[in-house]
């Protein structure tokens, strides 16, 4: 398994710690003129075991999502999310 996040693999890994969750999630947004516009988000998220959320960041661009999860939690262990055995938001179909 690759060692960082990538552009390839931020939709099945995520970094971990014996307590703590970070990884990218997908969100939006409105355009900033008109309600009628969507802009697609990029979210750099932590939460703890449970998926309570602690820290949220959010993007417009993947690849600066991916360099600030890499930046901040590269000292942390990389781990499949289908390895997450909680109820929550990665369990459910969308993922």
């Amino acid at each position: 398994m690759e060692k960082k996040i990538t552009t390839e693999n931020w939709e099945e890994v995520l970094y971990k710690t014996s307590r703590l969750l970070s990884f990218i999630s997908l969100g939006a947004e409105y355009g900033e003129n008109s309600q009628e516009s969507i802009k697609v988000i990029y979210n750099v998220v932590t939460s703890d075991l449970d998926f309570n959320e602690k820290y949220q960041k959010s993007f417009f661009q993947l690849e600066e999502a991916i360099s600030h999860i890499n930046a901040s939690r590269s000292i942390w262990d990389i781990s499949s999310k289908s390895g997450i055995e909680k109820e929550g938001c990665g369990s459910c179909s969308a993922h």
